[in-house]
């Protein structure tokens, strides 16, 4: 595959290849002529903390961590669950989400 890789890049073809940081050590060591040609972006894990100082204005801190944890990276549940606690805590007259109202939708995550 790798020969045909080379080619398609040499090519001028655009484009975009994915994989994990063991194929850019892979190919540093077996296919160096292939990753001189290629543009390596290295994405990193979004944090916590992240999301703690994203959220802050609406949400507690101990809040977004439970909702993260109880995720486990799934970031379509992370928003929807912090959309459906924003738009309870709107209904509840609440200034900010609390984790008792985070806890509400994370135990639903283990009722289904």
């Amino acid at each position: 595959m790798w020969p045909y890789l080379k080619r398609i890049i040499d090519a001028e073809v655009p484009i975009v290849f994915a994989g994990l940081p063991k194929v850019r050590t892979f190919l540093a060591s077996e296919h160096p002529d292939i990753l001189s040609r290629l543009k390596v972006l290295v994405l990193y894990p979004i944090i916590v903390e992240d999301f703690i100082l994203a959220y802050k204005k609406d949400f507690k801190a101990e809040a977004v961590e439970q909702i993260y944890m109880a995720v486990r990276g799934d970031m379509r549940k992370f928003e929807e669950i912090c959309t459906d606690c924003l738009d309870r805590a709107k209904e509840l007259k609440y200034s900010f989400v609390d984790l008792n109202l985070a806890l509400e939708f994370i135990s639903d995550l283990f009722n289904i």
